[in-house]
């Protein structure tokens, strides 16, 4: 079949299509001025070459249609902190809400502009509609809620800040602290407002013991289900055992690590040494299980760093088990000593008995003993006899004492016996076993 050409006609091929052409070229130029202005002013912050407001300015007249140009030199007005520039910040950040205003991000900045710059009624209009825009956005509610409260709406503010911290949890935290500042401390207005989720009660009750009020914080924590409190906020839960234990809260502590103890089968070992803690008893007493030189729990153990002397645990050596603690001595001066300690719950106003079991080697005029300290003030409350430095066979350190009406916990410390002289040489070992608290 023959091909038919359709010929162009003379004006066509002369006005027609070079018109055309023009309008491509130009359509093509302003797009890629549109693209470049939005790509400079995206990255206008990131530029080390060309000063950041050259390239915001460029990046302004090249797309001046283009909200992200006028949002990036809002950015940079507000950032130079001269008062001069905050007009023209909150002029470049209503000019780019205007040019996309069914952008939530944009009316968002502007309030916070605006609130920023002292403008409460702006601030509000601007993040109310930044509101019906993204009606579940915490930042948006969180920012509202802010300038509400500083106006008073406390009602209208607390229902903001309950929606933030319910939509991202990152909010809970700032949102007990605001609360409880503006409710002078009361802590059934607190949970009124930002809610009773097991988030929230997690996060109170590590914000109640940063207030040092322990008890508050305890029950806030045990009012959690048992896998609130061992996995899905474990991280509060490790925290508020460090805060109690910085605040010496040693019986609420050792509930709280009782009751996390029982962990993964990944960590077997460490959970059955921390559930093996209990109150008024010596914590593998006979050092038959694993003893951590290092991150060790304060209920257990605990062998501070240092050469002298050298700690290790003997199996040749023993009372009962299957083997001992012995301390090796290598002193000239006497100076050097590494701490041995564990710390014990005990209730108050009640008579304890200590013991321990002894061997020993040593060449020296001053040996050890064992002191009894109130773990909660340092005070000392007993000590044993020195051990004497030769003793063949297995003997028992004593000593009795009755706790304060305010104790929670004791420290089971061994320390150095006074030899009379500036310099106490020792040398020799000396073997541990079998201890108890009765």
């Amino acid at each position: 079949m023959p091909v038919k050409s359709l010929p162009l006609s003379s004006i066509a091929r002369h006005v027609v299509l070079p018109a055309v052409a023009l309008l491509l070229t130009v359509a093509v130029f302003f797009a890629i001025r549109w693209y470049l202005g939005n790509a400079i002013s995206a990255r206008v912050e990131q530029s080390e070459r060309v000063p950041p407001r050259e390239l915001a300015q460029l990046a302004a007249r090249w797309a001046p249609a283009d909200p992200q140009t006028h949002y990036a030199m809002a950015v940079l007005d507000e950032k130079s902190f001269r008062l001069e520039d905050v007009p023209r910040a909150l002029s470049e950040f209503e000019r780019a809400t205007a040019l996309s205003p069914n952008d939530y991000r944009l009316w968002l900045a502007l309030g916070q502009a605006r609130d920023r710059a002292g403008e409460a009624d702006g601030a509000i209009a601007a993040l109310r509609e930044a509101l019906r825009l993204a009606p579940h956005y915490a930042p948006v509610q969180w920012a509202l809620s802010n300038v509400l409260l500083r106006r008073g709406a406390e009602e209208e503010a607390f229902a903001l800040v309950r929606r933030a911290v319910e939509s991202d949890p990152k909010f809970t935290e700032p949102a007990l602290s605001v609360v409880w500042q503006l409710s002078g401390g009361d802590l059934s207005r607190v949970t009124q407002a930002v809610g009773d989720s097991a988030q929230v009660k997690s996060a109170l009750s590590v914000f109640l013991a940063k207030q040092k009020l322990y008890e508050q914080a305890f029950a806030s924590w045990n009012a959690l289900a048992e896998a609130d409190k061992k996995e899905n906020f474990r991280a509060n839960t490790d925290e508020l055992l460090k805060q109690l234990l910085n605040g010496k809260k040693y019986r609420a502590a050792l509930t709280v690590q009782t009751q996390i103890a029982a962990g993964g089968a990944a960590n077997q070992a460490a959970a059955g040494a921390a559930a093996a803690v209990a109150a008024e008893k010596i914590t593998n007493p006979g050092f038959e299980a694993v003893v951590n030189t290092t991150g060790a729990g304060v209920f257990e153990w605990q062998i501070a760093e240092g050469l002298q002397p050298v700690v290790a645990f003997d199996e040749t050596q023993k009372r009962g088990g299957a083997r001992s603690l012995v301390i090796a001595f290598n002193s000239g001066d006497g100076k050097d000593f590494r701490g041995v300690q564990q710390t014990v719950v005990v209730a108050p106003d009640q008579k304890y008995k200590f013991e321990v079991f002894f061997r020993s080697d040593l060449n020296t005029s001053a040996t050890v003993k064992w002191e009894i300290l109130n773990a909660g003030d340092g005070n000392l409350l007993a000590a044993t006899q020195a051990a004497p430095s030769d003793s063949a066979d297995w003997a028992a350190l004593k000593t009795e004492f009755t706790t304060p009406a305010d104790v929670e916990a004791v420290t089971i410390r061994l320390a150095r016996a006074p030899c009379g002289s500036i310099i106490c040489p020792i040398a020799g070992k000396i073997w541990f076993d079998d201890f108890s608290l009765q």
